[in-house]
């Protein structure tokens, strides 16, 4: 049986040598990008590396001096003499997707040096040729030589200091809750058990979804919502969220149930886990929400026995930062606070540290009568950027809470102001 033919792209291999030739600014741009070593087809590599070579002293490339340089290096007629080398010219397709063929280039070559560092550690392995330790290095520097030749472009998010600042309004993060939330943001929810902290991300989330301030009770631009629920029973959800369906119902015209969706998942999920987060990614890339409400956090990893708390925090901050840059959302976080002593309760996030500095906005909720009726909404760390959070929240009817905006906050801009502020 006769081995398939290793990757590679004898197109994409043509396009880029005939860019090269076209437009020698196309060489600048390649070089740093790939190299003769990662064209499989050997006439094509050694072009490559001829006009390189030209490249480098300062001469022109053009048809009629390569052609003079393969001449005198290899005899006349090397490599197709200058037919050859115009056929490669008409395969050059766009010079300026000169990047993409060497990006095409370079990962065909990557394929082909895994191939070859498996097929060694492999036979190497049959044979018993080795300590197993030693392979494992072998291969582990074949891996980290494909790494070093990844190509990497300039990336999108590099800016100019005056052209971040001068952006237009239009294409900076919107607001997904005027004034509390704007897209990307980071924002969590610390209080004891049973204060009213579940309720009130429950309402945060369905009122927003339908065009309704959830705490003003204003107009606002609708948003989509994805709430998912880690800890909570069915009656529990029911309960709470079809007096807030039923007090959006009555106030707006504009009902829409594909903007408000839920992943209940009672027993908790594991993002440490390959599995529980493609789920996670799934529900998003299928709601595409701009507006996440999740909790508890503790019901959203696993640490295992004689692991440090850090560490699996860590790994699922990772997974909420990738997951809301990518997918372009703002996320509202509940957390426990841990157990107190003496009668008193330390409102910072449970478990790891790491928490204390990750989200933009990290909100402590306070009861400041019995019963916890009225609700002091105070910060466990200062505020990375400007915002419209309430100083108080009460509970009130028809909606369960509603929030009072005290002396301390009365010189923030009012709802529709901050429609227009940039951060």
């Amino acid at each position: 049986m006769r081995e398939p033919l290793p990757p590679f792209d004898q197109q994409a291999e043509e396009a880029l040598i005939g860019a090269m030739i076209l437009n020698n600014e196309a060489i600048g741009e390649v070089l740093p990008l790939c190299s003769a070593e990662d064209l499989y087809t050997a006439r094509l590599s050694i072009l490559f590396a001829t006009i390189a070579g030209m490249y480098g002293r300062g001469e022109p490339v053009d048809a009629t001096t390569l052609t003079g340089a393969l001449t005198l290096a290899e005899g006349e007629g090397a490599y197709g003499g200058a037919a050859g080398i115009l056929s490669l010219i008409a395969s050059a397709g766009f010079v300026s997707n000169v990047s993409a063929y060497a990006t095409r280039v370079v990962k065909c070559a990557a394929y082909r040096k895994l191939i070859a560092a498996c097929k060694e550690i492999g036979e190497r392995s049959y044979a018993q040729n080795g300590d197993p330790s030693e392979l494992g290095d072998i291969l582990n520097s074949a891996v980290l030589d494909i790494h070093k030749s990844d190509v990497v472009e300039v990336p999108s998010d590099v800016w100019t200091i005056d052209g971040f600042l001068d952006r237009p309004v239009s294409e900076r993060p919107k607001w997904v809750i005027p004034g509390l939330m704007r897209v990307g943001w980071r924002v969590m929810v610390v209080a004891q058990e049973g204060i009213g902290k579940t309720v009130l991300l429950r309402q945060l989330g369905i009122a927003a979804a339908q065009g309704i301030h959830p705490l003003r009770f204003t107009p606002m631009e609708p948003c989509r919502t994805l709430i998912v629920d880690l800890e909570n029973p069915d009656d529990s959800i029911l309960d709470v969220c079809n007096p807030i369906r039923t007090q959006v119902c009555s106030v707006t015209d504009d009902y829409d149930p594909d903007r408000a969706w839920l992943w209940h998942r009672p027993g908790g999920v594991n993002l440490r886990s390959r599995r529980d987060r493609s789920e996670l990614e799934a529900v998003i890339a299928h709601v595409r929400p701009t507006l996440v409400c999740l909790g508890p956090i503790y019901k959203s990893y696993r640490v295992e026995t004689r692991e440090s708390d850090e560490q699996a925090s860590s790994e699922v901050m990772s997974v909420f930062d990738d997951l809301r840059t990518r997918y372009g959302f703002g996320l509202i976080l509940e957390h426990h606070a841990p157990k107190g002593s003496g009668g008193t309760r330390d409102l910072m996030p449970y478990g790891s540290s790491l928490w204390l500095r990750w989200p933009e906005i990290g909100l402590k909720l306070e009861s400041k009568l019995e019963g916890n009726q009225v609700m002091d909404v105070g910060r466990w760390r200062g505020d990375r950027l400007d915002n419209d959070w309430p100083s108080v929240i009460e509970r009130s009817t028809p909606w369960p809470w509603k929030g009072v905006w005290g002396l301390e906050s009365s010189s923030q801009p009012e709802k529709e102001t901050w429609d227009e502020v940039p951060y």
